[in-house]
């Protein structure tokens, strides 16, 4: 149960993080 709780928390880090370097990126690019 905590590991596939640990795994989802982790999914949804690494999309948040994801969504964060694309606008950054994102940003970069238009400036």
């Amino acid at each position: 149960m905590l590991a596939k709780w640990q795994k989802c928390f982790l999914f949804l880090l690494f999309s948040f993080f994801c969504d964060c370097g694309h606008a950054f990126a994102t940003l970069m690019n238009i400036a």
